[in-house]
Formats: structure tokens, C-alpha cells, sequence
């Protein structure tokens, strides 16, 4: 048994350990989640950038839109002041005069700042054109101005921009339609559709840009939700086999070994999880050591200290096991009695005595015992019993005999009485050992007798 429990230990070395199962896999499952969580930042992160970029689109629209709309009202505003040399019309042409300067440098600078370089090449054209259209416009507004005698110290941008003397001596008829000459010009018209066509090709530009950013942010985005959904099966399939490895090496094998356990039964030491095959190990040490002990124990009580035969219990349990056994067809039944052991204890010493039983349970187990010595029992004092299962009559008369001798080389004086059925379920064990108690104690009473009449 220590052999095998010395085996078992070996390949529980081998075993799987539960926690080499579970520690790994649960710092597998905490890096796949900072690693979902990570991804699943970019992932937002992106996703807010492919907005930003939409929207993006959205205020470039706008900002064209507006810039568009300015240059269009300022051809507008220019030609109404023209014709009507409305001061207020004047004041709104400069006011929206800046508003435009300001809108188109805005856009240009956004498509600077993002590094769109041809939108940034076409709207820089459209600005040009725009400049070199309001040179002409304030031309004709400087004409206007000095055809309605206005006060150019309230105008700066107009002051700025000084007439030829040619002009300056012009009279103020000619000057007015000198400036319808300008703003009618085909040079005049034609950089309008200049101005235009510059500021489509810069927004063209910039929506193929943003358009191919989004894709790559949407191809990098998907590659990364793939990664998550991977991320998030591999996890979720660890788990599994996780719980199915918990379930098959550690709950199975735990309820099975408590089952065994509670049966008193040795648990399988090569089933389940290393700290659970290590438990079996100990265990059935343990159980063995009990069991080697209860054995001991049980044979301490069933066993005379002082002769080593069977004692009263053992005889019990012996006599017991005949009533259902129905291969048992004859019985002998011998009853015998040391002869003076109390006149060996009082006058030798109770050791003289104790040697007395001992002698008197090797002559009794050389007469009467058979090959296991488990059929003679020292169940009183000085009283011994013996029997015989399915032995013949005939060898009755050759035991006693060699009990006789055995007697008388040890020294010792026996009393035996006997009893024999050859058909026990006609009596019962109870019964003939009552009868060779009594024939034990008639030839003790002849014992007696003779000893008296020799003294």
C-alpha cells in the first residue's frame, strides 16, 4: 500500500495543478480586458474623429457658403452704389467688404492648419481673384465717391486708394460713368466666375481629403472592432474551458470523493486536479493508517494477552458466523479446564500461574487447533474451548491422546470434555457446548478424586 501511495504521489507531480489552471487564465482574461478596453478607447476615440471630420465637412460647407454669399453681395452692393450712389449702400458694401476678407482667410487658414495643400493652393487663387476684383470695385467706388462729393476722411479704405489726375480732372458726370465702365467690364464679370470656380475646386479638395481620412479611419476602425470581437470570443472561450476544466477535474471528482469518502472507500488518486489528487493521497494514507489500526485494535480485543488464543469476544463471533453457514454438516465442541491453577497461584505466585495458562494454550492448540489456530479460545480464567468443523470421529481419540502427552512434557493438567454432532442442524452449538462442558467437569471431579486418593 505505501508502495502504491508512493506511485500515486509520482504521477500526482504530473498532474494538472488547479491553480496553474486558473491563476494563467485569469491573468489571461484581465490582460484580454485592459486590452478590449484599450481598443475599445481607439475605437471611440476614432469614432469621434470620423465625426469631427463630417463635421468638418458641415463648417467647410458653411464657411464657403458664407464666403460665397459675401463675394456675390459685394458685386451686388457695388453695382447698386453705383447706380444710386447711396451712402448707406457704400457704408454696407465696406462692412461686408471685411466680413468677406476675413471669411476667405479663415478658410484658407483651416485648409493650412490641416495641411490640405491643394485646397489650400485653390482657395489662395479665389482670395487673388478677389483681391484683384476689389481693386477694381474700389476704383469704382473712389470714382463715385468724388462724383457725390463725399467726405473720404469717414472712408479710409477708399482715401487709401487714389485716383490719376487724368481721373482727378474728370467731372464728377464722367467719373460716375467711368465707374459704370469698370464694373462692366469683361475683365470685371469674368473674374467673378474666377473667384467661384477657385473656392469649388478648394472645397472639392478638401471633401476628397476629409472622404479618404474617413476611410482610413474606417478600415482602422474596423481592423479594431475585429480585434475587440476576437479579443472578447477568445475571453469568453477561455472562461468556457475554464469552467468545464473546473467542472470535469475538480467538481466531479470533489463529489465522487466525497461519496467514496462517505462510503469509507479509498479515493482514485489519479482523478481531477493535482491539490485534489494530493487530498486523495492523504487521505487514503490516512484511511490506511485507520484501518491498519482498527485492525490491530479489533485483534487486540478479540485476542488473551496473556495466552495469544481467541478470547471470550472472538469466541462469540465464532460461534456466530455457524447459524446461516450450510456447509457446515458435523461439529465437535471441546470444553476444557486447568487443573490446580489457583493452588499454582497461591502457593507458586500468580507468574507461576500466568506460565500455567500459557503452557496449557500450547497444548491445546497442538492438540486441538487447526491450520489458521483460530478454532481454540481462552474464554474464562482457567476454561478453554476448541472446535472442530467437518472433522471424522476417528481423529477424537488421537487428539486426546497427543493432548495427554503434551501434558505431560509441559507439565500441566487439563481437564477436557468433548461433544459431537454429526448432523448439526439437529442441535445447536449452545447446546454441545453445554454437554462437553459437563463431560469436562465429570472428569475434573474424577481429576480431583485421584489426586486425593494419591496423597
Amino acid at each position: 500500500m505505501t508502495g502504491q501511495l508512493g506511485n500515486d504521489r509520482g504521477n500526482n507531480r504530473r498532474a494538472i495543478s488547479a491553480k496553474g489552471v486558473i491563476i494563467p487564465s485569469i491573468v489571461v482574461i484581465l490582460l484580454f480586458n485592459i486590452l478590449i478596453i484599450y481598443i475599445t478607447f481607439i475605437i471611440n476615440r476614432s469614432g469621434r474623429e470620423i465625426s469631427a471630420m463630417m463635421q468638418r465637412n458641415f463648417v467647410f460647407s458653411e464657411m464657403s457658403g458664407s464666403y460665397s454669399q459675401g463675394v456675390d453681395s459685394l458685386v451686388e452692393l457695388v453695382g447698386k452704389y453705383v447706380s444710386t450712389l447711396d451712402e448707406d449702400v457704400l457704408k454696407e458694401y465696406l462692412s461686408r467688404y471685411h466680413q468677406v476678407i476675413e471669411d476667405g482667410n479663415a478658410l484658407s487658414g483651416e485648409f493650412a492648419r490641416l495641411k490640405y495643400d491643394e485646397a489650400c493652393e485653390q482657395m489662395k487663387a479665389s482670395i487673388a481673384y478677389e483681391a484683384g476684383r476689389n481693386d477694381t470695385e474700389h476704383h469704382a467706388l473712389r470714382l463715385c465717391a468724388g462724383a457725390a462729393n463725399l467726405d473720404l476722411s469717414a472712408y479710409p479704405e477708399l482715401q487709401e486708394y487714389a485716383l490719376t489726375p487724368q481721373e482727378e480732372q474728370l467731372s464728377p458726370a464722367l467719373q460716375h460713368d467711368a465707374a459704370m465702365e469698370l464694373i462692366s467690364s469683361r475683365s470685371y464679370q469674368a473674374t467673378r466666375g474666377d473667384i467661384q470656380r477657385a473656392l469649388s475646386m478648394a472645397i472639392h479638395f478638401a471633401a476628397d481629403r476629409t472622404a479618404a481620412e474617413i476611410e482610413r479611419k474606417n478600415r482602422i476602425l474596423a481592423n479594431y472592432r475585429v480585434i475587440q470581437w476576437i479579443l472578447m470570443g477568445l475571453g469568453i472561450l477561455i472562461l468556457i474551458a475554464m469552467s468545464v476544466l473546473l467542472f470535469v477535474r475538480l467538481l466531479i471528482p470533489l463529489e465522487k470523493s466525497v461519496e467514496i469518502v462517505q462510503r469509507g472507500d479509498e479515493i482514485p488518486v489519479n482523478k481531477g486536479f493535482a491539490e485534489l489528487q494530493r487530498l486523495a493521497v492523504s487521505y487514503d494514507e490516512l484511511l490506511h493508517y485507520r484501518n491498519k489500526l482498527e485492525n490491530n485494535l479489533r485483534i487486540l480485543s478479540m485476542t488473551d494477552g496473556l495466552t495469544g488464543l481467541p478470547n471470550r469476544m472472538a469466541l462469540e463471533d465464532y460461534v456466530n458466523q455457524f447459524k446461516n453457514d450450510t456447509d457446515i454438516e458435523s461439529m465437535t465442541v471441546f470444553s476444557m479446564d486447568v487443573n490446580f491453577l489457583k493452588e499454582t497461584n497461591d502457593r507458586k505466585g500468580h507468574l507461576y500461574g500466568d506460565r500455567l495458562l500459557r503452557d496449557a494454550a500450547v497444548c491445546i492448540l497442538t492438540a486441538f487447533g487447526d491450520s489458521t489456530g483460530k478454532n481454540c479460545f481462552r474464554f474464562g480464567g482457567d476454561e478453554f474451548a476448541a472446535f472442530w468443523i467437518n472433522e471424522p470421529e476417528e481423529k477424537i481419540g488421537p487428539a486426546l491422546a497427543q493432548f495427554k502427552l503434551e501434558q505431560e512434557k509441559r507439565e500441566v493438567s487439563i481437564s477436557v470434555g468433548y461433544a459431537r454432532s454429526a448432523d448439526i442442524g439437529a442441535t445447536s452449538v449452545k447446546e454441545l457446548f453445554e454437554k462437553a462442558d459437563r463431560f469436562m467437569y465429570s472428569e475434573k471431579a474424577a481429576n480431583h478424586s485421584r489426586e486425593l486418593h494419591q496423597e
